[in-house]
């Protein structure tokens, strides 16, 4: 997945946090959607170009952006959790971003992410 750490775009969902979301419900509007040829999964998104886009579930895994996915199982899910800034103390330096899930059953990811965005995409991939 390409991160755009240094620009005003929002990482999309991997094709596999997708599905992981059509199985946990997600059904809020996209502009982009997965879909199916032949009765087979495509990994490539289908884009569509609209204000307002609802897909048929049956045929198409919606694709939303990375902080809406989080926003869903924050909002939906009750899913509470935190990305956090780290620092280094003893050389005063900030060292990037960990992940912290509040929610029975959920562990928190040890790792530190240099990116705010790949820090969001690790914690979608925690759900």
């Amino acid at each position: 997945m390409k991160i755009f750490a240094d620009t005003n775009q929002l990482s999309l969902v991997t094709y596999e946090q997708a599905k992981r979301l059509k199985e946990f419900g997600f059904n809020w509007s996209t502009f982009r959607a997965f879909t199916q040829e032949f009765g087979q999964d495509k990994t490539e998104p289908y884009g569509a170009i609209c204000t307002y886009m609802t897909w048929d579930d049956d045929y198409y895994t919606r694709q939303p952006d990375v902080a809406l996915a989080l926003k869903w199982f924050r909002d939906v899910k009750g899913m509470i959790y935190h990305i956090n800034p780290c620092f280094d103390n003893e050389i005063g330096e900030f060292t990037g971003y960990d992940i912290h899930i509040e929610y029975p059953g959920m562990r928190s990811n040890e790792d530190i992410f240099s990116a705010y965005e790949a820090a969001e995409s690790a914690l979608l991939d925690e759900f």
